[in-house]
């Protein structure tokens, strides 16, 4: 999707985990590892924006590791947005930023299915694979991925 702002974009990313391994895609134009992710399209919540990416872009059932949400009764007038797990906002030439909102999720399988017009590759890291050089992850990108696999870890283990 193109750009949405002149300056300061919405875009939404996740990190999408199974048996202790990350999710990655390598980004065609940028040529880097990169999570799960894109443009908060003017039409759409950002619960609709994870649904369409990961869609798009994987092909993943996915089930987010988000705080939860309060009970309300069925005749509300408000939809609860899914909680992200960070947001920050991030250069990306010339003068523009996303302001990003960071997902973390576990995936019921790893049958990711390539998108090959949005991306060269994808591939599931270890977290030792993440702190290979060869691989040329973005500190950034390290950092979110090892959170995630951090955080579900200890979800996973508080239900054990």
């Amino acid at each position: 999707m193109p750009h949405t702002h002149p300056r300061i974009c919405w875009t939404t990313s996740v990190y999408i985990v199974y048996k202790n391994k990350i999710l990655l895609v390598l980004h065609k134009k940028l040529k880097s590892w990169l999570p799960v992710g894109g443009h908060i399209e003017l039409e759409e919540d950002t619960a609709e924006a994870l649904e369409h990416e990961v869609r798009e872009e994987c092909g993943l059932d996915i089930t987010l590791l988000s705080p939860p949400l309060p009970n309300v009764p069925e005749a509300t007038d408000i939809k609860f947005l899914p909680i992200p797990n960070g947001f920050d906002i991030h250069g990306i030439g010339n003068g523009r930023k996303h302001q990003n909102l960071v997902y973390f999720a576990i995936s019921s399988n790893n049958q990711a299915v390539l998108a090959p017009l949005e991306h060269d590759g994808l591939r599931w890291f270890t977290e030792k694979e993440l702190d290979d050089p060869s691989w040329e992850i973005w500190p950034s990108v390290k950092f979110y991925a090892k959170e995630a696999l951090r955080q579900i870890q200890q979800a996973q283990d508080k239900k054990s």
